[in-house]
């Protein structure tokens, strides 16, 4: 007879949840990797009669990692409303997307219950850390010639002019040319240039693809170039150097300028859904960059993908300096990707694959005469500015 009463009075409240409205309401829509936000979930009951116990739960989207608890319990009288509210701290870079809150209604003794889904899409973007300060170690020779006779001053009045290129953020905007700017079918920025400008242009490739997004929340392999490529940029432009990035965007190649912040706030959202090759990365710099420019290539090679070397030998080929700064996948992931067709192959072999494939890779990239660094989860920035400081002493020489 309990039962039988318990149950008609389940029925009636959760027909009452049919009025349940729920709101979210996040703090903020941009924030750091390290900041934290705080999100306000509004129930309201709309019915006169009282909810059941409820247990209310936020599915958090990766890259947040909760500070307080996201579920709650709680019941509701007749056109009653609650605010619930936790707090959730950044891990990882990108546009991250709330998506449900769940709600699971519960009779007085625990035998039923019924579960509610209630669809609002909310959306959250996280741009990853600028540096505070510039990176230790890198420290250019600002006296010494290097890339074609190229020093590192900026240009001064009575130079001999040479021609136009495209305006870098830090450039004088005194010598912004008005004139071949109307005339370009772009319109794009474009500056004059001196045959003893003295500044160096340095290209950041970012390999955007599939295998970049291993790793564990904040120490994806995508996470720790980002940051490598923020130190590099706060490092290099304090100096007057010129500096860009390129990623895979949407079949086509991105070019990143600006000052750190606006680099951060550009590749937050960096794709990793497509496995795009060098080649294009390749075709891009050879129709747009001048040459001595400073190459720095962010790449890995997870088993079985290959460096596509002879692509980046174009470039060297084109008179610039190239660096290859190669992850090594075993430090940010214990195993290979495993699916249906080795799923009973053991650990070992698959971590004895991948090293023995990840020492072929830099074999052969040292035997094609290319520069590689090898690094890992922990010292990422560590080997780009070895790679940029590898790079002035050979041009230098």
């Amino acid at each position: 007879m309990i039962i039988a009463i318990d149950a008609i009075i389940f029925r009636r409240e959760f027909r009452t949840l049919s009025t349940l409205k729920v709101e979210r309401d996040v703090q903020k829509t941009e924030m750091f990797v390290d900041d934290t936000v705080r999100v306000r979930l509004k129930l309201a009951n709309n019915s006169l009669n009282t909810t059941g116990v409820l247990e209310v739960i936020e599915e958090l989207p990766r890259g947040l990692r909760p500070l307080t608890m996201t579920s709650f319990r709680l019941r509701l009288s007749g056109t009653e409303s609650s605010d619930l509210e936790y707090d959730a701290a950044a891990e990882e870079m990108g546009y991250l997307h709330f998506k449900k809150v769940i709600v699971q209604a519960f009779d007085r003794l625990g035998l039923f219950s019924s579960t509610l889904d209630f669809e609002m899409e909310t959306c959250l973007r996280i741009f990853p850390k600028v540096p505070g300060s510039p990176s230790q170690g890198l420290l250019l020779d600002r006296s010494s010639p290097a890339f074609g006779g190229q020093a590192i001053l900026y240009r001064r009045a009575g130079q001999d002019f040479s021609g136009i290129r495209e305006y870098y953020p830090g450039d004088d905007h005194r010598l912004i040319a008005w004139k071949a700017m109307a005339k370009s079918s772009t319109h794009v920025p474009l500056t004059k240039e001196f045959e003893e400008e003295r500044s160096l242009d340095f290209l950041f490739i970012l390999q955007n693809r599939k295998s970049m997004s291993q790793g564990l929340p904040g120490r994806r392999k995508i996470d720790t170039c980002v940051g490598a490529a923020l130190a590099l940029a706060q490092q290099l432009q304090s100096n007057g150097d010129r500096f860009s990035i390129l990623v895979g965007r949407e079949r086509r190649i991105e070019k990143i300028l600006g000052n750190p912040i606006r680099i951060s706030e550009q590749i937050h959202d960096i794709p990793l859904d497509r496995d795009i090759g060098l080649d294009q990365f390749v075709d891009q710099v050879l129709g747009s960059t001048r040459t001595n420019s400073m190459i720095i290539v962010m790449t890995d090679a997870p088993f079985p993908s290959e460096v596509e070397v002879s692509e980046l030998q174009k470039l060297k080929a084109a008179g610039h300096h190239v660096e290859i700064v190669l992850l090594e996948t075993l430090t940010f992931t214990e195993s290979s990707r495993r699916d249906d067709s080795t799923a009973q192959i053991s650990k070992a072999f698959l971590r004895k694959r991948e090293q023995y494939h990840f020492s072929e890779q830099v074999k052969l990239i040292r035997a094609r005469g290319m520069h590689v660094h090898v690094a890992t989860l922990n010292d990422v920035t560590a080997r780009v500015i070895e790679a940029v400081n590898h790079g002035k002493g050979e041009t230098a020489s």
